[in-house]
């Protein structure tokens, strides 16, 4: 019920459309490749290389889906396919964001999902 709620509020208030989340604060990989390889990503989405991103991030959490990177690597992936207007791959990633053990990137996630089930009408 709550959930309901909470996508109907984004619906009326159109908040979906206007309310970006900040990427919360990136936990540090203790494997260096791991790092390097997010960073990649990160530095490509940060220069408009956005299929490259999209590449990387997918390549990062395929390579390491069990480092404390993969979760953010989710998240951002799964803004890249919203904005890209692939909503339903969007919503897997925010999902995978949404079940991390860091509470900010959780949150994030499932506020993702949310704007996602409005977008996608299924709220």
């Amino acid at each position: 019920m709550r959930r309901v709620l909470g996508c109907l509020v984004l619906v009326l208030s159109n908040c979906a459309a206007r309310y970006d989340v900040a990427t919360p604060e990136v936990p540090k990989s203790a494997d260096q490749a791991a790092e390097q390889a997010f960073r990649q990503a990160r530095g490509q989405q940060e220069s408009g290389d956005l299929a490259g991103a999209r590449q990387g991030f997918g390549d990062f959490i395929a390579r390491y889906p069990d480092d404390p990177l993969a979760p953010v690597a989710a998240l951002e992936l799964g803004r890249l396919e919203l904005a890209g207007d692939r909503p339903e791959a969007a919503r897997s990633r925010f999902e995978a964001a949404a079940r991390s053990r860091a509470e900010a990137i959780a949150r994030a996630g499932r506020f993702w999902q949310a704007v996602t089930d409005a977008r996608l009408g299924s709220c």
